[in-house]
């Protein structure tokens, strides 16, 4: 999965009622961090040993700007999305070598405002850009297959804002337009969200029969949505209740998963898959501030709810391949119990951090990427040992 920028995730909800679930925002004061060594840009500093357990800052990026999503597919090969500037945005792509952040370019795509980069393999990789700006209905999708670039057109009737790479011949993505709407009655809403699937050669288009707003999953499992059903919802009444749904892509078409509860929820729900089959879902109460999940093991469902001292949300959840899960990037079911991983923080002088996307590090025993932004300025902070 991976991750919308914030700004366009509240305009999307505001507009149709959908949201991202690949990315995640939080504001931290840092009045009470602990600053960490000053690293050239780009460059990895020294972490002693006793510090891979909390969060903590790991080099400021070449560039300006804000980042928009990471994407790991080993120790040594990563990439970070984003878009500089505030009237007319351009887009920088950057690729961590096991050593260093350096930019590099995407031949062709220097007018496309980049939102989402998500990958496979070191031989597939995809960014997603819309041209000059965010929403633009003239997307394409740029995919790297280890050597060269290549771009792939996006059908102009619907806008995609969130990615699921399956596979070199399997991209899904959620599409706002098109035939993504909901019909009404006086009772009763009649929504879908039109799902676009390319398998290498052509789109073709699945709608889902419910407003989609989080989307995750392997080559093994295919595809899985959340979403909310729900008249007041569907309106564009964010302070409604709605009943959390969930589907998931399974012999041409989609089925509802089996037996899971429908609490009542508001925000956004959203969802992770595990390399094993493992779903995570994260909702929101309908007091709008307690954040609930469940947990489907392949047989029947489990609800694991964050305490109240864990600053949990459900923009980021992030399988850790070993039974737990993320949701967000300080809260952290381990398998056993949820604890609050701690932030070390850049250097003071600065207001504050916001957080785009975690991203888990294939191959590690426990290491992530995190990117957000210090006043505009891209940073990147690790979780566990340096890759």
């Amino acid at each position: 999965m991976t991750g919308t920028p914030s700004g366009l995730r509240r305009a999307l909800v505001s507009a149709i009622g959908t949201v991202t679930a690949g990315a995640m925002v939080a504001l931290v004061p840092l009045s009470t961090a602990t600053a960490a060594p000053r690293a050239a840009d780009g460059a990895a500093p020294a972490v002693p040993a006793s510090s891979t357990t909390e969060w903590r800052f790991q080099s400021w990026l070449p560039v300006n700007g804000g980042l928009t999503s990471v994407a790991a597919v080993s120790r040594t090969d990563a990439w970070v999305v984003g878009n500089q500037g505030s009237t007319h945005l351009r887009p920088y792509i950057l690729r961590w070598d096991g050593q260093r952040w350096g930019a590099t370019a995407i031949p062709g795509a220097s007018d496309y405002v980049y939102s989402q980069v998500a990958a496979t393999s070191p031989g597939d990789v995809y960014v997603l850009g819309s041209y000059k700006l965010y929403g633009s209905t003239d997307q394409k999708l740029f995919r790297f297959d280890g050597a060269h670039w290549h771009s792939i057109s996006v059908p102009q009737h619907s806008y995609l804002y969130d990615l699921d790479v399956l596979g070199p011949a399997s991209v899904w993505g959620v599409a706002a337009g098109g035939s993504s709407g909901c019909t009404f009655t006086p009772k009763t809403a009649d929504c879908k969200t039109e799902m676009m699937h390319w398998n290498g050669s052509r789109w073709q288009s699945y709608p889902v029969g419910t407003t989609v707003t989080g989307l995750a999953g392997t080559a093994a499992t295919g595809p899985w949505v959340v979403g909310v059903d729900g008249k007041n919802w569907a309106e564009g009444n964010g302070s409604a209740h709605g009943t959390l749904v969930a589907f998931h892509w399974s012999g041409g078409r989609w089925v509802p998963a089996p037996d899971m509860p429908q609490p009542q929820t508001t925000l956004q729900p959203g969802v992770g898959v595990g390399s094993a089959g493992q779903i995570w879902i994260g909702w929101t109460g309908t007091d709008g501030q307690t954040t609930h999940a469940l947990y489907w093991n392949g047989h029947t469902w489990r609800q694991l709810n964050p305490p109240a001292i864990v600053e949990a949300n459900t923009y980021g959840i992030v399988p850790d391949g070993h039974g737990g899960v993320w949701m967000g990037f300080q809260a952290h079911w381990t398998g056993s119990s949820w604890i609050n991983a701690p932030v070390v923080y850049p250097p003071a002088g600065t207001a504050g951090y916001q957080n785009a996307q975690i991203a888990r590090v294939p191959g590690t025993a426990g290491s992530y990427w995190d990117t957000g932004g210090e006043n505009g300025r891209p940073v990147v902070f690790l979780y566990g040992p340096l890759p």
